[in-house]
């Protein structure tokens, strides 16, 4: 149990830590690249500025936790509970976000570029300057989820603007799948 940790910068590339009890542990700046996180308990855990690269959070909960700016580039996070969470900054750059739940959750500027949304739940969501280039987000609900612009560019540059209904189809947003 490192419930409340203070792991701040820590060295945990490929460690495995899978059904860990991690909840408002600080891995702020942590380099978790590889890491196993299946099935943790991350709740209102610190993780902004992470580098998660390739690391697997299939089945983790994250509900609440502070993500700012981390890096979960390739990252397998399918089926995660990520509700309520601050995404703010993040990138998510084809990473496997398969039936993940990130209801609620504040996405600004977060970087999905052809990543897998595929059944996702983001009911309330603000994706608002989130970059969603190549993103699948076929039977997604994105129901009551908003966003001032999205960016359809695939530089991740806002180049090319749209709405959601523009990235995802107007079905995808109305949550008919």
């Amino acid at each position: 149990n490192l419930a409340g940790a203070k792991l701040e910068g820590a060295k945990l590339r490929g460690a495995r830590l899978r059904y860990a009890q991690l909840d408002s542990c600080d891995l702020a700046d942590a380099d978790l690249e590889g890491a196993s996180f299946s099935h943790a308990d991350l709740t209102d855990a610190q993780l902004s500025g992470a580098r998660a690269s390739r690391a697997a959070f299939s089945r983790a909960v994250l509900a609440r936790a502070e993500l700012r700016d981390a890096d979960f580039e390739g990252a397998n996070l399918d089926k995660a509970q990520l509700s309520n969470a601050d995404c703010t900054g993040a990138r998510f750059l084809e990473a496997d976000l398969t039936q993940a739940r990130l209801d609620g959750s504040v996405l600004h500027d977060a970087d999905l570029r052809r990543a897998n949304l595929q059944g996702v739940s983001i009911k309330g969501a603000d994706l608002t300057g989130a970059h969603v280039f190549g993103a699948n987000a076929e039977r997604g609900k994105l129901v009551g989820a908003m966003a001032t612009w999205v960016d359809l560019s695939p530089g991740a540059d806002g180049e090319r603007r749209g709405d959601l209904e523009q990235a995802f189809g107007a079905s995808d947003v109305a949550g008919d799948g």
